[in-house]
Formats: C-alpha cells, sequence, structure tokens
C-alpha cells in the first residue's frame, strides 16, 4: 500500500513525552519501521526532568517533529499535538509503548473498509515486568481472524476486553473534533472517556491483529497512583449520565452502559482505597449512592471502613486480585 508523503500525510501519529527517556527511543522507531512511509510523528513533550527530550533530539527524520509545553497533562499533550496534525487520520502512541511494523496499515485498511466508523482497534499484547508477553481473548470475536464492527462496545467492556488504549486506536481527526477530543482536567480514565463517547453514536471497529504492544513497567504503575490521586473520579462516569439523561443511547446497548457506568463508580472508589485516599472513596460513593444496587453498596461501604494497609499487601490489592478471580470465573462460564 502506497501512501502520500510530505504535506498531506495519510496518518499523524501524536507520542505524548513525559519522563520516558529510557523508553522512547523504542517507541519511535517503531513508528519508523512501519510497513508504510506516509505519516508525520508529533512527539508533545511535557517538560521532562530526564533526558526524553535529547532522544527525541537525536532523530534527524524530516517527518518527525517536536513540540514543547509545560506540564499539562498527557490530555492536554496529545490534543496539543491534534492541533497541528497535517493528516485528517489520527493514531496515538504512548512513549512507553511500541507498535508492530504494520500497525498503521491495518488501521489505514480498516478505515477504508469502514469509512463512517468512530474509532478503530486492532489487538494488543502486553509485555509485562518479567518480560513475559500475555495475549488477550475478545470476547466479541466470532473467530480466529476476525475484524469488523463490535456490535456491542460497552457489552465487550463488561466482559474486559480492552477496548480503548491510545496506542491502538486511530481516528478520523473530524471525529475527534466533534467529541472535543481527549477530557480536559482528567488524568486517568482519558482515553475511555473519549472511546465510550464516540462509541455511543458511532461505529467501534477492530481488527484481530496483533499490532500494538502495551509495556507494563514500574514507572507505568506509579504514574497511574499520581494519575488517580490528582482526578477521583473516572471522567466517563459524567459522560455516561448525561448521554443517559438526554436520551442519546441505542436501546441495544442501554442496560450494558449502564452496567458499565456502576462498574467505573465502584473502581473508581476502589482504586482509590488502593492509593491510599479513602476520602476520595467516601465522597464518590456518597455522590453516587442511589445508583449502586444494595449489595455491592453495603460491600464497598464495608471497605471503605478499613485500615490503608489493607488494600496493599507485600505489593499486591485485595481488590486487584479479587477482580483477576472474578474475570477468570466470568471467561470461564462463557466458554
Amino acid at each position: 500500500m502506497n501512501y502520500s508523503l510530505d504535506k498531506h500525510p495519510s496518518v499523524s501519529v501524536i507520542v505524548p513525552l513525559y519522563n520516558k527517556g529510557p523508553f522512547v527511543e523504542r517507541a519511535i522507531r517503531s513508528v519508523l519501521n512501519q510497513t508504510i512511509n506516509g505519516f508525520e510523528i508529533i512527539v508533545v513533550e511535557g517538560g521532562s526532568s530526564d533526558n526524553s527530550l535529547e532522544v527525541v533530539q537525536a532523530f534527524t527524520d524530516p517527518r518527525l517533529s517536536i513540540i514543547q509545553q509545560v506540564e499539562k497533562g498527557v490530555s492536554a499533550a496529545r490534543n496539543e499535538g491534534v492541533q497541528i496534525a497535517k493528516s485528517d487520520f489520527l493514531a496515538f502512541l504512548d512513549a512507553d509503548d511500541e507498535w508492530m511494523p504494520d500497525f498503521l496499515e491495518t488501521v489505514l485498511r480498516l478505515r477504508h473498509a469502514y469509512p463512517e466508523a468512530g474509532v478503530y482497534f486492532t489487538a494488543i499484547m502486553e509485555k509485562c515486568l518479567d518480560n513475559s508477553e500475555e495475549y488477550q481473548n475478545y470476547s466479541f470475536m466470532p473467530g480466529k481472524g476476525w475484524e469488523g464492527v463490535i456490535e456491542n462496545y460497552f457489552g465487550a467492556l463488561l466482559c474486559n476486553d480492552p477496548l480503548y488504549y491510545p496506542s491502538s486506536m486511530a481516528l478520523n481527526k473530524k471525529i475527534y473534533q466533534e467529541y472535543g477530543g481527549f477530557p480536559k482536567g482528567s488524568s486517568w480514565g482519558e482515553d475511555q472517556d473519549l472511546c465510550g463517547r464516540i462509541a455511543l453514536q458511532n461505529q467501534v471497529v477492530f481488527s484481530s491483529k496483533v499490532c500494538s504492544i502495551i509495556h507494563k513497567t514500574d514507572e507505568y504503575s506509579r504514574a497511574m497512583k499520581r494519575r488517580v490521586l490528582s482526578t477521583g473520579e473516572h471522567p466517563f462516569i459524567k459522560s455516561a449520565l448525561i448521554a443517559q439523561k438526554n436520551g442519546n443511547i441505542p436501546k441495544k446497548f442501554a442496560q450494558d452502559l449502564n452496567n458499565w457506568t456502576i462498574g467505573l463508580i465502584l473502581f473508581s472508589v476502589r482504586y482509590n482505597l488502593i492509593v491510599g485516599n479513602p476520602a476520595c472513596a467516601n465522597t464518590i460513593l456518597k455522590k453516587y449512592s442511589d445508583l449502586i444496587p444494595f449489595r455491592k453498596k453495603a460491600l464497598i461501604g464495608v471497605w471503605c471502613k478499613m485500615p490503608v494497609w489493607t488494600f496493599n499487601i507485600k505489593g499486591h490489592s485485595l481488590f486487584m486480585e479479587f477482580g483477576k478471580i472474578k474475570i477468570f470465573l466470568k471467561r470461564l462460564y462463557k466458554s
């Protein structure tokens, strides 16, 4: 597949960068090694205190440009990169992740096959701290090698299908602008919020080809804790409740959307407990008390009264371990 270059690239790749010096070279090389050439790379550097900027400046490829900004967060970085993007098609890559060589070719093929879709995803592989590889099982796929429209995006999320990683998504710039980009003021869940708002009214298209590698680093875990502490609750909770109030929800996934929203409320409570912020957890629980089923509300209420150390025993969260067991049993039942 041949695509234009220069003034009219077929894809603008946005890379937000903050203190990712050990990883960003790998990320950028994975873009430069794509099977197509018609792209530009926009690195939005947020005032890193490590050598991140120097690593990127060492690249001499004319398709790469750098924007420097005072640290405003990952959402602002992505949104700023989109503002100067030359292409009408956008892809995002976190600076500690990487792409397989055919990522851009795959999402461009999906766009050609489903031009009216809201967002396009490829399957991911997670690389863990011990360098082991974890491949995902996607509940909605009818068979191996499948590509197509996901009929119920929120139903898939309820089955823990990983559909929202920025490093595995692409979308038309027009759609991005129509939905206001990544939410400002949110430092976690911003990817799920944007994808969720788009999925409420648009097709979500997926390829089962594993084209994106998500790296789970120590810094990833530390950054997640900092981001949760600064934001509190998941941003899509508000987006979902507004959509429900306005009646802008197709009936086919209304119930799944409601269940997913309740799940995000409970997740926000749990995660704040895990990172040591019980006051925020209690605030969220009280704020959405009327939406949570009594049994779950009673259980989470008990957890909110427990000591903070309960949620991090030798580096393990009881909530996370319980969640893994629950997901395993759910998938075992479906199979």
